[in-house]
């Protein structure tokens, strides 16, 4: 198979994402697959020996891999040229809405992979959003809105799955390991006569992390046990911080930071230690924690959200409550002074690690790609516009994988535009898809009393009579009922000529009046064509007034790079919203809004014609 992974930000070994992608993309490339990674563009790619697509990014030093895809809209083309059976998309950002806008567009077959609790990341905006009332909601409310999208949703953990379909998921959840690779993590030899007791831990240097809680622990028994070690292994934003801890609680000594360490590295660190701990409370899987244990490390965890799947409470190790730091001081202190429990805890994880291996991982991935890419075309558009439900039915079942909605969509807007009857290669043109095809599907609109056929000669060609199509009365009607309507020309033209008088009359201001105005008025909008105008245009503002701040001089050259607008890039914009809340300075209240809006923005992009996201992108 061909299989396109998509993914916000890629640095091999550099975060548990990063991580589990590179395994995953090695193990399928490995089994015969050709597997193209598509993501934020990194000096580090050019090493790698996968295949890795990148993108313009933002730097963002506080996220893991610290770049932020903005607005990848190329990736529709770059998809399209390297011809996926199937896309996974590892992304909740701009990479993952413009994949979803991508295989809707391409046809291709695509499911998603929830790796992050992303109300555990919300201290990386730059105002910390972790402590304000009601985010975490808003952060679950995000994640299932966005993963509901797909057709099959992977996740790290049984926990993980349990938990999205509480808060909302509605599409199908299978728990699939991110997998260990246990040829490269495995025991080390023997070492007898050690004088001292090294606890390892591994990971990103940052507060979700709770590496303070882990010094902490360690601070209580250091003093009990002097041959016993701290190595902390990893960098971070917080790397400062915590040698500063450490050094406060009489730690200088007993603590090693080693900085980063590159992934084919750690096995030799984890086979060099005694035991692992960890105290973050965030983990999906825990990566980490699997390394360890396939290297035959007992580990001293906490029990909170997937731990206790890899590490089993009095058997592989021990589990203290989160934020208890005398609990997991007495589980460190009890493996440190006891070896032989060490060596019995340390056989049971390698047992529980070889459930992981990626043999594993890989086969049952292939097998959710197969059933994918059996799977009906996806739901488009969405349920709400299906109401004509025997010409929907018609153009999704049978052996047509292309779409009535879009052909339809684009006859009308070609006879619109030439005011006669349109040949059925040129929709074929427009819609990417063989001529062959274009007729059937054409003919069998004609047999529901949608199109009507007539002998043409038409411009441009040979003189030879042509069979050309013309929507009927009845079509256009249903076309526009189940768009939920459509504005008039004067309602379009007054709308864009308001917008475009009111910037007039701001020159020289900071649009702050426009601005509110649109964001007042975005929630009552009927039409999916003004309600897009309103958010694109706020998004675009909210952007000027950052226009002489560091991070926006960086992103005006990628913008520019894009070209002119187009429909893809409108897509795309719901992600650069969320971009723009990342960045320093920014209308905090504006960015909240249009990130509240960015589903419903999606889903109005979604029922837009051909001819209305073209008008769209003019105005852009």
């Amino acid at each position: 198979m061909r299989i396109a992974i998509t993914t916000d930000s890629f640095r091999d070994g550099l975060g548990g994402v990063a991580t589990a992608v590179a395994v995953l993309a090695r193990t399928l490339r490995a089994t015969g697959h050709t597997v193209r990674i598509f993501t934020a563009a990194d000096p580090s790619h050019a090493a790698l020996e996968l295949d890795v697509a990148g993108f313009p990014a933002l730097h963002y030093e506080r996220l893991p891999g610290g770049r932020v895809v903005v607005a990848p809209v190329g990736l529709a083309r770059e998809l399209d040229a390297f011809r996926p059976d199937v896309i996974h998309n590892h992304s909740m950002a701009a990479m993952g809405t413009q994949a979803l806008a991508a295989a809707r567009l391409l046809d291709v077959p695509i499911l998603g992979t929830c790796h992050v609790y992303l109300a555990g990341f919300l201290g990386y905006a730059p105002l910390p959003l972790d402590r304000v009332p009601l985010m975490d909601e808003a952060a679950w409310r995000y994640t299932v809105t966005f993963f509901n999208l797909f057709p099959l949703v992977t996740t790290p953990s049984q926990v993980m799955a349990r938990e999205l379909t509480a808060h909302g998921l509605h599409v199908p959840v299978v728990a699939v390991s991110n997998g260990v690779d246990t040829h490269l993590f495995r025991p080390g030899p023997q070492v007898s006569g050690k004088d001292s007791v090294t606890v390892l831990h591994v990971g990103r240097l940052s507060y979700e992390k709770n590496i303070d809680l882990l010094l902490r622990a360690f601070a209580r028994i250091a003093g009990d046990y002097p041959a016993a070690r701290l190595t902390i292994a990893g960098d971070g934003p917080d790397r400062e911080a915590l040698t500063r801890l450490a050094g406060e609680l009489g730690l200088s000594e007993g603590v090693c930071f080693t900085g980063f360490v590159p992934h084919e590295q750690l096995p030799a660190l984890y086979q060099a230690a005694d035991l692992f701990a960890t105290a973050s409370t965030i983990e999906t899987q825990g990566l980490v924690v699997l390394e360890a244990a396939a290297c035959g490390l007992p580990v001293a965890g906490v029990d909170a959200l997937a731990l206790p799947e890899a590490v089993h409470h009095g058997v592989n190790g021990f589990l203290a409550p989160p934020g208890d730091e005398a609990a997991l001081a007495q589980h460190l202190a009890c493996l440190i002074a006891d070896a032989g429990l060490r060596q019995r805890m340390g056989a049971a994880s390698c047992r529980l690690a070889e459930q992981h291996s990626l043999e594993r991982v890989a086969a049952q991935y292939e097998q959710l790609y197969r059933e994918v890419a059996a799977a009906p075309p996806p739901t488009f558009p969405p349920a709400w516009m299906r109401r004509g439900g025997w010409l929907w039915g018609l153009l999704t079942t049978g052996r047509h994988t292309v779409r009535g909605w879009d052909f339809m969509s684009q006859l009308l807007d070609l006879y619109r535009e030439v005011k006669a009857p349109v040949h059925y290669a040129d929709v074929a043109r427009a819609l990417g898809v063989s001529p062959d095809t274009a007729y059937e599907v054409l003919r069998l609109l004609e047999n529901k009393g949608l199109v009507r056929s007539e002998m043409e000669r038409l411009q441009d060609r040979s003189g030879r009579p042509v069979v050309a199509f013309s929507p009927t009365e009845e079509a256009a009607g249903l076309m526009t009922e189940l768009a939920g309507g459509t504005p008039s020309e004067w309602e379009w033209e007054e709308a864009k000529a308001g917008i475009l008088e009111a910037l007039e009359a701001g020159k020289g201001t900071d649009y702050q009046d426009l601005l509110n105005t649109l964001l007042l008025r975005i929630p009552e909008r009927k039409s999916p064509l003004l309600f897009s105008t309103d958010v694109v245009t706020a998004i675009i503002l909210v952007f000027y007034e950052l226009r002489d701040k560091a991070a926006a001089k960086r992103l005006v050259p990628h913008l520019r790079w894009f070209g002119p607008p187009e429909w893809a890039t409108l897509y795309s914009l719901s992600g650069f919203s969320l971009a723009l809340s990342l960045v320093e300075k920014a209308n905090r209240r504006a960015t909240s809004l249009l990130l509240s809006y960015s589903q419903q923005f999606r889903q109005h992009l979604d029922s837009l014609t051909g001819g209305e996201k073209a008008r769209l992108s003019d105005f852009a």
